[in-house]
């Protein structure tokens, strides 16, 4: 063995011998943070991640994530929100997730109006939860932003520079079935449903929920159109200023355009399960009541439609 490969093995030990002091040492100190926080100690699987962060650089971009109901997005912000942390538990508090409860909760108390779970005239609350978007993002001390939000012109043009945005889609039929059986079986208050699916399909409530898509992507509508050519064509077009677009149901290509964007590959856990089962969602949705859920959901199966030609199929064309 000459001198010089001896001399590089010998750097290269001294290097992994440094950065296992280091790493002891990082252990160290983030346990004690944790303590001083009053958090339970992180996990071995938690520090090897944020160590990586630390080699890697984690994710570089600030992300404004709309989150659209029962579309996999809890699992996907903490997903994002795993690769801003590192060895320094101060980066856990550069994401920001809008508590829908709290912001439904700020807007009775500031209108004086008890909004039952049911109402359909949620633009107050969506116009509030737009504003919290722009108080947040003008701190330009937050590298994530999440939660039901709707699509906002004005914080799409004054941040898009520093901030991508994305959102992920689902089947409209299979996004309303969710969003019953989790509302009508979860412990939480906040927009409980107590009616059986028939009488929820009936009502103005239920009706609305065919129509999510285009209220969060084509932005709040103070008159309430959510249903006309219009507003479905303003969501379409909306579509077009994300940076990624995913989808459930393509959920390899959603992390393919996600890591090819910013340099980083997702890694999904299944999070906020739905109370009831699936047996018993399929006991209850007979072919009859899926028809029915189908022509409710008219509008968003329109918009999740053309998404699906516009950022799959057509991503698909342009790998090949």
């Amino acid at each position: 063995m000459d001198y010089g490969t001896l001399k590089e093995k010998n750097e290269t030990r001294i290097i992994i011998e440094c950065f296992c002091i280091i790493f002891k040492f990082s252990i160290i100190k983030v346990a004690g943070q944790s303590r001083k926080r009053g958090k339970h100690m992180i996990s071995l699987k938690s520090l090897l991640r944020r160590a990586d962060n630390m080699l890697r650089g984690g994710l570089r971009k600030n992300i404004v994530f709309l989150h659209l109901p029962k579309c996999g997005g809890t699992s996907i912000n903490h997903a994002i929100n795993c690769h801003y942390q590192t060895l320094d538990l101060r980066t856990d508090n550069c994401s920001v997730s809008l508590s829908a409860p709290a912001s439904s909760n700020v807007v009775k108390l500031i209108n004086q109006t008890d909004y039952p779970y049911d109402t359909t005239d949620d633009y107050p609350i969506l116009k509030l939860r737009e504003h919290l978007l722009l108080y947040f993002l003008s701190l330009q001390t937050n590298r994530c932003f999440s939660g039901h939000f709707p699509f906002s012109e004005t914080a799409y043009r004054e941040f898009h520079g520093k901030h991508a945005f994305i959102t992920v889609l689902r089947d409209p039929v299979k996004r309303w079935i969710s969003s019953y059986f989790f509302n009508r079986h979860k412990d939480s208050d906040h927009r409980k449903i107590e009616q059986d699916i028939t009488m929820h399909l009936r009502s103005p409530f239920g009706q609305s929920q065919g129509y999510e898509y285009v209220k969060f992507l084509g932005g709040a509508n103070k008159a309430g159109d959510y249903t006309s050519g219009q507003a479905i064509d303003r969501a379409k077009r909306n579509l077009h200023k994300f940076d990624v677009v995913g989808f459930i149901e393509y959920q390899e290509d959603f992390l393919y355009q996600f890591e090819n964007r910013f340099g980083v590959r997702l890694k999904l856990e299944k999070r906020n399960r739905n109370p009831a089962s699936e047996s018993y969602r399929k006991s209850i949705v007979t072919e009859e009541i899926e028809e029915k859920i189908k022509a409710v959901c008219g509008p968003d199966r329109v918009v999740y439609q053309y998404a699906v030609d516009n950022f799959v199929k057509a991503d698909r064309q342009c790998r090949k």
